[in-house]
């Protein structure tokens, strides 16, 4: 991470979860009048993951919303240096325009990062990022994770077809 966009940076090893909390809503939201539902959401962020959160990195400037940018550092040894705020893993893209079209990225783990071992799958890896549901991470772990059937690209391209066209036939959307 550039240390020139970064106005100050918070360490919170050692904290316990409840002041981590309170310290994340009143970076994230100065000023802001407990029981707002903005508290509730911004909490949703680090739901789960405020054992693995070293620092907060606040950032110059404001976001879309006139909020500051307050980045959580995960707990990856490298410090952020190796992989994306220490998370323990980097997104690689097929496509260099970094679309990201579907199965055009991939995750892969920083080599610094501890491993766990899943017993599902058998292999051991870094945690999942934060915001990242851990029974779904798996599925990005190699390149071809979006590769499909050719009935199934067949399908999915008709859908898109029918979507486009405004047809009114036996296609859905989910709702």
């Amino acid at each position: 991470m550039k240390e020139m966009n970064n106005m100050e940076t918070i360490n919170t090893k050692g904290m316990n979860t409840h002041d981590l909390r309170k310290l994340y809503v009143d970076t994230m939201l100065p000023d802001c009048p407990e029981g707002n539902p903005l508290i509730e959401q911004v909490l949703s962020v680090i739901e789960g993951q405020e054992e693995r959160i070293t620092s907060l990195v606040i950032h110059k400037g404001f976001d879309k919303n006139g909020l500051p940018r307050v980045v959580a550092q995960g707990d990856c040894p490298c410090g952020g240096a190796k992989c994306r705020n220490a998370w323990g893993w980097t997104m690689k893209a097929r496509d260099l325009n970094m679309t990201g079209h579907r199965g055009s990225l991939w995750a892969v783990a920083c080599e610094d990062a501890e491993v766990v071992f899943n017993a599902e799958t058998g292999d051991t890896l870094p945690l999942p990022p934060m915001g990242v549901n851990a029974e779904e991470w798996s599925r990005y772990q190699t390149v071809n994770w979006g590769n499909v059937s050719k009935l199934d690209a067949q399908m999915l391209s008709e859908f898109n077809l029918a979507t486009a066209e405004g047809r009114n036939n036996d296609w859905k959307v989910d709702n």
